[in-house]
């Protein structure tokens, strides 16, 4: 988790998360006592509507919530991709891409970001 702004005592964050599959990122919310509950309360409704068009799906505990555009499936390992993380400079470079999507996807978020909650973290 990487944060990004400050709302009040919330934190948003950059989030990464492996799922039942696969992995996926997005913008979470955070309480002071490290919830992420609070990032479907009307409170950020805006954000997540305002930056709807970037994501691939809304959903409880994300303002916005993206896959990664080549993923990898934990769970099989079958697929191309999932089997060539074996190799060093495959994966050295299949982790750079990934860094650019999320990189390439904040940018897109940021100025929404500022204009619904001000504070951001210098980087």
């Amino acid at each position: 988790m990487l944060q990004l702004a400050t709302s009040g005592p919330d934190k948003i964050c950059l989030y990464i998360q492996r799922g039942k599959n696969d992995l996926y990122y997005g913008i979470t919310a955070l309480d002071k006592k490290g919830n992420r509950e609070i990032s479907c309360t009307p409170t950020y409704l805006p954000l997540a509507h305002s930056i709807r068009h970037l994501n691939d799906k809304q959903e409880q505990r994300w303002i916005g919530k993206k896959y990664f555009s080549n993923p990898i499936n934990f769970t099989l390992f079958r697929n191309e991709t999932t089997l060539r993380l074996i190799q060093p400079d495959f994966r050295q470079n299949y982790v750079e891409a990934l860094w650019d999507e999320i990189k390439a996807y904040l940018k897109a978020c940021e100025s929404e970001i500022v204009a619904h909650h001000a504070s951001t973290v210098p980087a």
